[in-house]
């Protein structure tokens, strides 16, 4: 082999360890983001959880009308409406007893893990 065919190969070489690199260095910076990401979810999920176990006590002596008037200026939500006897004042959800005591508060997108 020549000279000339022995510098390509050792650059084609450095372009690959240096491709292999870069990778490495962007799969290594994504996944800190995906952990930082994932640290941030779960804090804002154990915010939300308590959250919505600290809204029934703190209402228990709210007649019903005045927790979805309260909650529906709060959240700038001009049409709550009843489903399945369940209010939804989006994003929240509240299900009341018989007696027009708040029993339960969830999201519109499913139960709260």
């Amino acid at each position: 082999m020549n000279r000339h065919h022995v510098g390509v190969i050792v650059i084609l070489i450095l372009l690959l360890v240096g491709s292999n690199g870069w990778w490495m260095y962007r799969a290594l910076d994504q996944a800190s983001i995906n952990k930082y990401t994932e640290m941030s979810l779960d804090y804002r999920l154990a915010s939300l959880q308590a959250a919505l176990r600290a809204i029934p006590p703190l209402s228990a002596e709210l007649p019903r009308g005045e927790i979805i008037t309260r909650v529906a200026i709060a959240l700038n939500e001009p049409q709550p409406f009843e489903k399945d006897s369940v209010m939804v004042i989006a994003p929240l959800t509240f299900r009341f007893d018989a007696r027009g005591k708040l029993h339960e508060v969830g999201t519109i997108y499913g139960p709260v893990p």
